[in-house]
């Protein structure tokens, strides 16, 4: 699925913007979202490896992260039984609370056999993959995360 904004929408003034299609989110992810059409999140399946490749740069929010999660979940080749590698070195800045990190880690979108990929080379990036780390172990999901400070180190974990 792909969202279109009105042009006049741009990162320097968010506005709330309801898409014309319907989107079904779990219930606890029942609101409006805050769209920028510069998104700072990417994902794309590779189907040869059978990976979901996320990539986030600048600025990342909350409703950001959700709308890359539906833009993949949703792709009709996606399967829960892919691995996920989470590209996170160009983020600047993570504008994600606590609470919504535990909302993230809440759902088991992946299989639980399915390895996850974090890579994390600042302070910050890392530190919101150990809360979302910390989270995903106190919900009791099986999925197997870990966090790299290299892309290189994240693809031989995956592929191993």
């Amino acid at each position: 699925m792909n969202i279109q904004a009105p042009p006049e929408l741009s990162r320097r003034n968010p506005t709330v913007y309801r898409p014309s299609v319907d989107v079904t989110f779990p219930p606890h992810f029942q609101r409006t979202l805050t769209y920028y059409p510069d998104m700072p999140c990417d994902c794309e399946l590779d189907l040869a490896r059978r990976w979901v490749r996320c990539r986030a740069w600048g600025i990342v929010t909350y409703d950001e992260a959700i709308a890359a999660r539906h833009k993949f979940t949703s792709n009709p080749n996606f399967s829960p039984s892919f691995s996920q590698i989470y590209d996170a070195r160009e983020v600047t800045r993570i504008a994600i609370s606590g609470a919504e990190i535990g909302l993230l880690a809440r759902d088991a979108i992946f299989e639980s056999g399915a390895p996850r990929a974090l890579v994390a080379p600042n302070r910050e990036t890392y530190s919101f993959g150990r809360s979302f780390l910390l989270y995903h172990q106190i919900n009791a999901n099986k999925q197997q995360i870990r966090l790299f400070r290299t892309i290189e180190e994240a693809e031989a974990w995956l592929t191993a």
